[in-house]
């Protein structure tokens, strides 16, 4: 985490951005479109201070990801999509289009049991899973030919 940016998919409360900030990240920028979510994600930026290191973006996801411009460095990607949406496809779908940007990012995405991704985007690599309880991690990168 040290010195990462780290970019928070549908982050709700922010938990897991505010996380990797405590943890040493450089940066955050937290994407989510629920006004009660982002009064509540800015109330939790402001109360751990983080204020100076934290980008709030009001935008569903998939527009977002359409302008998405990451450092050369790379990025930590998490996404946690509503787990009955569809949206975990739509949005590896949508990192995959970034390709070369991505050769240097992780991205890791949440969902429920049973409920991976339709499909894994062509040149995105699944590194690891992980079972959490109800909740599933999948840890993914892009592979050496860019997607």
């Amino acid at each position: 985490m040290e010195g990462a940016t780290v970019i928070d998919l549908f982050a709700g409360t922010g938990a897991l951005g505010l996380e990797a900030l405590s943890r040493g990240a450089s940066e955050a920028v937290f994407v989510e479109r629920d006004p009660v979510a982002l009064k509540c994600l800015r109330e939790n930026i402001g109360a751990c201070g983080f204020s100076n290191v934290a980008r709030v973006v009001s935008s569903p996801v998939l527009p977002f990801l359409r302008r998405l411009d990451l450092p050369d460095a790379g990025a930590i990607i998490f996404a946690d999509p509503p787990y009955r949406s569809g949206e975990g496809t739509k949005t590896l779908l949508a990192l995959a289009k970034n390709a070369k940007s991505l050769s240097r990012s992780v991205i890791v995405l949440e969902h429920a049991p049973g409920r991976e991704p339709d499909r894994i985007p062509e040149g995105m690599i699944v590194q690891s899973r992980r079972r959490y309880g109800d909740t599933c991690v999948m840890f993914l990168s892009m592979g050496a030919q860019g997607g």
